[in-house]
């Protein structure tokens, strides 16, 4: 039975060339767009389950409060993991991945600058799936003992076996180096692992670099330390985390913070963890937002396929009805003429799928070099390759699933009718295309106009809300201003003579010194007490005198730059409206911090003046943290540099020359200081681009659904527009009669696709704290759009029979 009905469907798809290629070809690029975008919400949703223990990891997050500023930590103090391990029976196993931020491997008296560098516990591997190669865990308890990726073993020892290797670390931020032993190989972590590390190092070498009270004592967050806990399986984690507030209440300072309370996160929930509202990212991350849109954004794109397909079915069923009313004579049922054409369907889909799959592989490294380079501009340089998750049982399982539901939507609607129809209505000549096939017809065709109305709205409010964000005003110029990364010690040390060498360049306007070029990145929260005011948290930027210079910083209250020693500060506006400064010669401030009831008294320095509100960061925090520029020489992360414009080549060529001359042992890459503000952007203009392409898509699809389907409707009217032409209407008159009706629902399309766009948008937009109020430029922008290309579209197929001879056509049938 099954081989009748597909020798049937094939002498079907053979008589119907145009139809098939039409629908095939719809049905493909849905398929494919679908598949690329299905293998990446999977690779997303797919992070950290290699972990056989995924079900039991959690990480150590806090939420704390800082000037009625909300912060989420995923990082915290070194102590707390062994302190709540001992205390709290639930707690099965820690471990905690600590980072000195910056660090370069000498071997064989050569350098190269290496990240992902972490001190870790002996315990990880009991935790996380890592397989070792070579080696014992259990030498993670010796000091300067070190565990390497095999990546690493291959690119410095090549064929030659690691262990036992002696490799010298230089800590830069310490300006100290220390030799550690390789005591084993670790294969790399998986594509799909939110931790990438290179080196493990022995978290008891610590001890040895600082001291035993800065493991076990040191409740300030120095260097960001992630803490993981595996809980027992009978555990309950809520009744864990009131545990662990209990344990650490006292412990961590509450002075720093007005509030601070801890949380476990479900390690399965960590990729898409918001981080980037205050903590640090210890590998890759992801954004859910990001990735419900493009698979809702995928189905979109499927949705318009299928309703391509029956839109076309649908216009084809009389000429259907005589080979049902044969079958039906020759004693065929519903069932079966119902079985037939949704085989047909399948056929098609099947078909599809094929071109589908080609297209897929087409696609798929494009995309996965397209997804790489977003997450490379925010910070992530591990390759997205998709390839190797999307390989798998699931992938197809979901694939085929997609492939045969695509087949059976796509011909249940046109199997219904046909298998419905009685031969006594066959042989009476009952019209098949009237009544309720007619409306869902042209129900189709506004649904698929609607469908990419959406996606050309959406596509135009992503555009305008990340062209408002990166060009919202941040009470700073970075134009023309390159940073330079600090990763040796040696440049702290030399800054003012490269300083001064950089400035002997006449293009070079100014540079200035910074602890970080970010305000909300990075954790250097202090307190200040001015007067009255006292315990308010603030965030110390260490910076030169010319770093207002650099960034054209606006000195509120006409202070003076020219004559200032490093024993001053500048306040923001904000610190200024809090403490009611005002200027006078009792200005001294006291910077400290608190870590229980003992005060770590930085220093006290004079106000020097105060500085208009600025921010680095206008994507997820609103006007951030209120800011001190303390003026110093030292303690530099980055180094900025303002230059005359056009120049770049030049100026870069020329930084690059006197870092050789004072032989400073560091690759240099000037980066454009906006270029680094801007890669918090980077995903959404992955977004803005994929959310166009598909909106290209879209409209192929649609359109070539419009094409034929006018095709078949301008077919079926040839004796009418003939008999127009006798009686005298031209053939601008019938082409306009002809494209109203079809113009008519693409209205109705444009109409119910603004409601959806509307909401969409609107829930898009309520993400950022900064956005754009929705006008009616995009709305106008794909009604235009959209009826010109559907104009242009149908009168292509209304012209050939417009213009025709009338005699031909009243000869038709």
């Amino acid at each position: 039975m099954l081989k009748k009905y597909l020798k049937i469907a094939l002498i079907n798809i053979y008589k119907q060339k145009i139809f098939t290629i039409i629908s095939i070809l719809g049905l493909s690029i849905g398929l494919a767009v679908f598949l690329v975008i299905f293998g990446y919400v999977q690779f997303e949703n797919s992070y950290d389950t290699f972990n056989k223990n995924i079900d039991n990891i959690y990480r150590l997050d806090s939420r704390v409060s800082i000037n009625g500023i909300t912060l989420n930590r995923n990082t915290t103090s070194i102590p707390a993991a062994p302190l709540i391990k001992q205390e709290i029976p639930a707690i099965k196993a820690s471990t905690r991945f600590t980072s000195l931020v910056n660090q370069q491997i000498k071997i064989n008296n050569e350098l190269f600058d290496e990240n992902k560098f972490f001190f870790v516990d002996e315990s990880v591997f009991n935790l996380f799936t890592f397989p070792i190669i070579k080696g014992n865990q259990s030498s993670l308890s010796e000091p300067f003992s070190l565990f390497i990726s095999e990546s690493m073993s291959g690119k410095y020892f090549g064929n030659k076996d690691a262990v036992g290797r002696r490799i010298t670390v230089i800590f830069n931020r310490l300006n100290k180096e220390y030799t550690f032993t390789i005591k084993g190989i670790v294969k790399d972590a998986p594509s799909n692992s939110h931790i990438k590390f290179n080196f493990l190092a022995s978290y008891i070498s610590l001890e040895s670099i600082f001291s035993k009270d800065f493991v076990y004592n040191n409740w300030n967050v120095n260097y960001p330390t992630w803490v993981y806990l595996l809980l027992n399986k009978t555990a309950d984690p809520a009744f864990v985390e009131r545990m662990i507030n209990s344990s650490l209440k006292n412990k961590i300072s509450q002075n720093i913070y007005s509030k601070i309370t801890y949380s476990l996160l479900p390690l399965k929930e960590v990729y898409y963890s918001p981080f980037y509202k205050g903590g640090y990212p210890i590998g890759d991350f992801g954004i859910k937002e990001i990735s419900i849109i493009l698979f809702g954004l995928a189905f979109i794109i499927l949705i318009i396929a299928w309703i391509n397909y029956i839109s076309l079915a649908t216009s084809r069923l009389s000429s259907r009805v005589k080979e049902v009313g044969i079958k039906k004579s020759l004693g065929a049922g519903k069932v079966s003429i119902f079985l037939q054409f949704i085989t047909e369907s399948l056929l098609y889909s099947f078909i599809a799928a094929l071109f589908a799959l080609c297209l897929f592989e087409l696609l798929l490294k494009p995309f996965e070099h397209l997804i790489t380079q977003a997450y490379s501009l925010f910070g992530i340089e591990s390759p997205r390759t998709l390839g190797n998750i999307i390989y798998q049982n699931n992938f197809w399982f979901g694939s085929i699933a997609v492939i045969i539901l695509t087949g059976i939507i796509s011909g249940l609607y046109p199997a219904i009718i046909l298998s419905k129809f009685s031969l006594v209505d066959v042989m009476k000549g009952e019209n098949i295309q009237s009544g309720f096939s007619g409306v869902i017809r042209k129900a189709l065709v506004a649904a698929q106009f609607a469908a990419s109305v959406v996606l050309i709205i959406i596509s135009l409010i992503i555009k305008q809300q990340v062209n408002y964000l990166k060009n919202i005003n941040l009470g700073i110029n970075t134009g023309n201003v390159l940073s330079l990364d600090i990763k040796d010690s040696s440049i702290n040390e030399k800054y003012m003579l490269i300083k001064n060498r950089l400035l002997q360049n006449p293009n070079v306007l100014s540079v200035a010194g910074t602890s970080q070029y970010g305000v909300n990145v990075g954790n250097n929260n202090v307190l200040l007490k001015y007067k009255d005011t006292q315990d308010y948290s603030v965030y110390l930027l260490n910076v030169d005198r010319d770093y207002l210079d650099v960034l054209d910083i606006r000195l509120l209250n006409n202070g003076d730059l020219k004559n200032l020693r490093n024993n001053v500060v500048f306040i923001d506006k904000k610190i200024a409206d809090k403490i009611q400064y005002e200027k006078s010669s009792d200005n001294l401030m006291e910077i400290y911090r608190k870590n229980s009831s003992l005060k770590e008294y930085l220093f006290k320095k004079q106000i020097a003046g105060v500085v208009n509100n600025f921010k680095f960061s206008v994507l997820f925090e609103g006007e951030g943290l209120p800011v001190i520029l303390n003026l110093s020489n030292e303690n530099f992360s980055q180094i900025l540099l303002k230059f005359k414009g056009g120049n770049y080549k030049a100026i870069r060529d020329y930084i690059k020359n006197v870092f050789r001359e004072l032989k400073i042992n560091q690759e240099i890459q000037p980066q454009f200081l906006t270029d680094k503000i801007d890669k918090t952007f980077s995903m959404f203009d992955l977004l803005s681009t994929i959310v166009e392409f598909s909106t290209i898509l879209a409209f192929i699809i649609a359109l070539m659904g419009l094409y034929a389907l006018s095709g078949f409707m301008v077919e079926r009217k040839t004796k009418e527009i003939s008999i127009r032409k006798v009686l005298g209407a031209s053939s601008g008159t019938i082409i306009i009669t002809l494209s109203k009706s079809f113009l008519k629902y693409v209205l109705i399309g444009n109409l119910f696709g603004w409601v959806i766009a509307y909401i969409i948008g609107n829930t898009f937009l309520h993400n950022f704290p900064y956005r754009i109020q929705i006008d009616i430029f995009p709305f106008v922008i794909a009604l235009v759009f959209s009826l010109i290309i559907a104009f242009v579209t149908i009168f292509t197929q209304t012209k050939k029979i417009a213009v025709q001879n009338p005699v031909n056509g009243l000869r038709y049938e």
